[in-house]
């Protein structure tokens, strides 16, 4: 991706804002996610 956004300067744009993005709100969606993961591993296992 870096190199993609490398070509041009509006990708390179939103490239590092969505990089920002994703570094302060990423966590949260392991804290979202946890209850229905939980939920479905028993009907689901591997």
């Amino acid at each position: 991706m870096e190199e993609e956004a490398d070509k041009d300067a509006l990708a390179r744009k939103v490239h590092d804002n969505f990089k920002k993005f994703k570094a302060k709100v990423g966590g949260w969606g392991t804290v979202s996610e946890r209850s229905y993961y939980d939920d479905i591993a028993d009907k689901y296992s591997l």
